[in-house]
């Protein structure tokens, strides 16, 4: 051995250079090694029966073949395939997990594009980026996780220098979804021993560390001036912005729901509007996108809305106006008003909000997004004293309780709430105009005697007659 040779690499290269090893021999031994412990290592053995050798496939069918050596060679490509599999599986991330899982239930209908899109963005704020996604999921612990989700509670709660800082429990819970998908789908693959809940359960919260957002009525409903404004307008300046907001007034349809109403779901003879699709604003494959898709946004969504009838005829000029148009959506957009290559195109919901904006700022009136009108429509049908079936039929719930907890609200202005209260005779301060001789106000600092006997007998009995009622 020479002093240039003080690497194993360089010996090695020496040793086969020089022809002391046989590297073809070594690799052909090398396969053979490899080749029987993927015999070995695969679960089920390998038997002849009738001159034919057989062995049990994963997926439980059974492998025929003339010889063992057919038999051996479909086990080794299974084996190979196997690990394959398993190492790619090792080398995922937990975006990489996300992806199929949040994919995997996209393609088999369990949730719809605008959901995985969610889910996708959740993901995309929280995860991506995160320490936590620089490892494989198979090397990341249970502490870890709960580590994880407590940061981003704790970064999320309030402080000395932001008070004011919080997270949602909304967010905080969409959070949770996505970790255990990725969590459920390693535990799937033999990635992880530990579950989900187990993860989950050991993150401390308190009920008061998170953001709670009420909004206040005026937010949430139109008032009856403004709305008696807003229908007014839409009357006096029809097109296909103005008839969708009146038909969302009048029916408390989502607005998705209106852009989404074809010609042939409006049923003038028995009045009603038939409610079977949509407008998402993800596709099939979780692309954002606006698009219309068969369903509700719920089971009950699908129903029938009936209308009013005194907007019956209303009804059926836009429904004519859509017919001269080739049929198909109620609402398209209509010559002289659209460039020619717009012309016939499907009304938007994003397109209806921006025209709403514009209308409230000329009328000078506080704007609210479109699914105010369902709130305010429920709460005009409670004030009207409908009954409940009738209400969540219309608006497309399964329980007047989610109704009146979330839609129904009071339409009446602080002024308009004070005159009602001002007019409980029990609640004025202010002395009556009348005095009630069955209601006397009994007073002591009056010089005329009390004229009740019962009282003027205990005030002379502890007074001196003298000074009584001075």
């Amino acid at each position: 051995m020479t002093d240039n040779i003080t690497k194993d690499s360089e010996i090695l290269k020496y040793a086969i250079a020089a022809g002391i090893i046989d590297l073809g021999s070594i690799r052909t031994q090398y396969e053979e090694c490899e080749r029987m412990n993927l015999l070995d290592s695969y679960e089920y053995k390998i038997f002849e029966s009738g001159g034919r050798w057989y062995c049990r496939l994963p997926d439980g069918r059974r492998l025929k073949r003339k010889n063992r050596e057919d038999v051996e060679s479909e086990i080794i490509k299974i084996q190979k395939e196997r690990k394959k599999t398993e190492k790619e599986s090792e080398g995922k991330k937990p975006e990489d997990i996300f992806t199929e899982w949040n994919m995997a239930r996209l393609n088999s209908g369990v949730i719809e594009g605008a959901t995985a899109l969610r889910y996708r963005k959740t993901c995309d704020k929280y995860i991506k980026n995160a320490a936590i996604n620089k490892k494989s999921v198979k090397r990341i612990t249970r502490k870890e996780w709960t580590g994880f989700l407590q940061d981003i509670y704790d970064a999320g709660s309030p402080t000395e220098e932001d008070p004011k800082r919080r997270i949602s429990a909304k967010e905080l819970g969409r959070i949770k979804c996505v970790v255990r998908g990725i969590l459920n789908r390693a535990e799937d693959e033999d990635l992880i021993t530990y579950t989900a809940d187990e993860v989950i359960s050991h993150v401390r919260t308190d009920i008061n560390g998170f953001r709670h957002t009420t909004s206040p009525t005026e937010n949430e409903v139109y008032y009856p001036d403004e709305y008696a404004l807003l229908k007014s307008y839409c009357l006096s300046n029809p097109n296909p912005y103005t008839r969708c907001i009146l038909l969302s007034m009048t029916s408390g349809e989502r607005i998705g729901e209106c852009v989404a109403l074809l010609v042939e779901d409006i049923n003038l003879e028995e009045h009603y509007i038939l409610i079977r699709r949509t407008e998402t604003q993800a596709d099939n494959t979780g692309k954002q996108m606006e698009t219309v898709r068969e369903g509700a946004k719920t089971q009950a969504g699908i129903r029938r809305v009936a209308i009013p009838d005194n907007a019956l005829e209303w009804l059926r000029e836009i429904k004519e106006i859509a017919e001269k148009t080739g049929g198909g959506y109620l609402f398209k957009q209509e010559p002289g008003r659209f460039k020619k290559r717009y012309v016939g195109n499907r009304v938007r919901a994003s397109q209806v909000r921006r025209h709403l904006k514009k209308i409230c700022a000329e009328l000078n009136i506080p704007y609210r997004p479109p699914h105010k009108f369902r709130k305010t429509y429920a709460s005009i049908l409670k004030a009207a004293d409908v009954d409940d079936t009738t209400i969540i039929d219309q608006i497309g719930h399964t329980d007047i309780k989610i109704t009146e907890n979330v839609y129904i609200k009071d339409r009446n202005r602080m002024k308009e709430k004070s005159r009602i209260l001002g007019e409980i005779d029990e609640l004025r301060l202010d002395p009556p105009e009348e005095e009630n001789p069955n209601c006397r106000v009994i007073s002591f600092f009056d010089e005329s005697p009390v004229s009740h006997p019962r009282v003027t007998r205990r005030l002379q009995k502890n007074t001196k007659p003298e000074k009584a009622f001075k």
